[in-house]
């Protein structure tokens, strides 16, 4: 991706924390959809409009799937997954991935990912 490389190294950090903000977001939100799905009545969710947030974990589920197969994976144990809160950056490239991947593989990876979902997500 280009654009990428057209970025300062502040930007690019801006971009990926304000990213991680919503997967973090979207992991609290497919845990409290789930037990709102389990509940017999009365609504469990804290925020008021359920449609809403089922609409925003089902976009950043369709932005996931774009992703090439490396970077879906990445994504998804780090950032999606209930564990990935848990996992070091390196737990991922040396234990996750198969084969192992280098820390700077892992980097070109993750950034690739990152800015990719960003775009898809209109974070700018």
């Amino acid at each position: 991706m280009e654009i990428v490389n057209l970025l300062s190294a502040a930007e690019k950090k801006r971009i990926r924390k304000e990213l991680e903000k919503k997967l973090e977001a979207y992991r609290l939100y497919k845990i409290a959809l789930l037990l709102d799905a389990d509940d017999t009545g009365s609504s469990f969710l804290l925020f008021d409009n359920r449609e809403a947030v089922k609409n925003f974990c089902d976009r950043i589920d369709q932005a996931v799937e774009e992703l090439p197969q490396k970077e879906r994976f990445l994504i998804g144990q780090k950032y999606l997954s209930p564990e990935g809160e848990y996992l070091s950056e390196k737990q991922v490239y040396t234990e996750l991935f198969n084969p192992p991947v280098s820390a700077v593989t892992y980097s070109k990876i993750r950034d690739s990912a990152m800015f990719k979902l960003a775009f898809f997500l209109g974070i700018d």
